[in-house]
């Protein structure tokens, strides 16, 4: 089942005194829902763009906004 977190003062507060490092990535993925943009792309989706953009097949922009995200 898929969580849907909606801000609230306690989360906020609980953020705001620090994430222990463990648990970062799985907490960002959480509160940013990313869980159910992901649903809405074939498992490949990514892949596929990053191919798209070794070969030089993406338009600047795009493949732009895909390099500063890659070390997120």
């Amino acid at each position: 089942m898929i969580g849907i977190y909606a801000p609230n003062d306690r989360l906020k507060e609980m953020v705001r005194s620090g994430i222990p490092v463990a648990f970062r990535a799985i907490v960002w993925q959480k509160i940013s829902q990313s869980d159910l943009y992901a649903a809405q792309f074939p498992p490949d989706y990514y892949l596929k763009l990053l191919q798209s953009l070794e070969s030089g097949a993406l338009d600047e922009k795009i493949a732009g906004e895909i390099d500063r995200d890659i070390n997120r």
